[in-house]
C-alpha cells in the first residue's frame, strides 16, 4: 500500500469547511447508504472507499472557505491500520506570507483497519467520519472553555478543512475528499514515547502532580 503522509515535502491544499452537526443531528452520515457486509469482504478497501465516498460536506454560509498550502515537515502516527495519521505540517493560510508549524490529525478511512475480527469488517467510511466529527465536537468545547482552564490544558485548535487525493485505479483517475484537524504544535515528547517502557519509571511524586492537573481540568469541564 502506497503511504503519502510519509513523504517529507509532501504538498497539499485543502480549504476550510463547516464542522459536522453536533450529536450527528442532520450529519450526512444519515443519508449515507454504506454497502453490505457481503461487498466488503469481497473488493479491496481502495476500491470500498472509492464506490461509496465520504457523505458531503458544508462550505461556509458567508463568503468563500479559508484555503491553506500545507508541507509535511515531520510524521508522528501513521501508516497502515492506525486510524487517524498525526502528523506535524507547514501551514501558509492564503493570503499570508509567514507560515506556521501545525499538528494535523487526517482522517483517511484508508488507513483504518478494516476488521474487528478475522471475519467481520468495519465500515471504515463511518468510522472516519464519525471520529473526526466526534473530535472536531470536543475541540470546540475546550476552545469554548479555555477561559475556566490553566493555560496549555488543551491544545489550540483552528478548525476542520478537507483537501483532495487523486489516486489511479486500473488507469482511471479518481478523487479522494479527505477530513482533517488543525491543532497547535507544540515541542517536546509525544505520549507514546513518554510512556516507554511504561509511566512507572517516572518519579511518584511527578505522577502525582500529572493527574492532579488532569484531574482538575476534568472537573472544571464538568462544572
Amino acid at each position: 500500500m502506497n503511504y503519502p503522509y510519509i513523504l517529507r515535502n509532501l504538498v497539499i491544499h485543502a480549504a476550510e469547511h463547516e464542522p459536522p452537526a453536533r450529536f450527528g443531528k442532520g450529519h450526512p452520515l444519515s443519508t449515507y447508504k454504506p454497502p453490505l457486509v457481503e461487498v466488503i469482504t469481497t473488493i479491496p478497501q481502495m476500491c470500498y472507499i472509492l464506490d461509496y465516498p465520504y457523505p458531503s460536506i458544508q462550505w461556509p454560509r458567508k463568503g468563500l472557505p479559508r484555503t491553506a498550502k500545507l508541507t509535511i515537515t515531520e510524521t508522528i502516527s501513521v501508516g497502515e491500520d492506525r486510524g487517524a495519521q498525526l502528523i506535524a505540517w507547514q501551514v501558509l493560510l492564503h493570503g499570508k506570507e509567514k507560515p506556521w508549524t501545525a499538528v494535523v490529525k487526517i482522517y483517511d478511512p484508508l488507513y483504518f483497519y478494516i476488521y474487528y475480527e478475522i471475519s467481520f469488517p468495519r465500515w471504515v467510511i463511518d468510522e472516519a467520519a464519525e471520529d473526526y466529527g466526534r473530535e472536531v465536537m470536543e475541540y470546540r468545547h475546550l476552545q469554548a472553555t479555555r477561559s475556566i482552564q490553566e493555560l496549555g490544558f488543551a491544545p489550540d485548535y483552528y478548525g476542520s478543512w478537507t483537501f483532495d487525493l487523486m489516486p489511479t485505479l486500473q488507469d482511471k483517475v479518481y478523487k479522494r475528499s479527505i477530513r482533517l484537524i488543525l491543532t497547535r504544535y507544540s515541542h517536546g515528547s509525544t505520549i507514546q514515547d513518554l510512556c516507554t517502557p511504561n509511566t512507572f519509571h517516572y518519579e511518584e511524586p511527578y505522577r502525582l502532580k500529572v493527574a492532579a492537573k488532569l484531574l482538575k481540568g476534568i472537573i472544571k469541564e464538568l462544572g
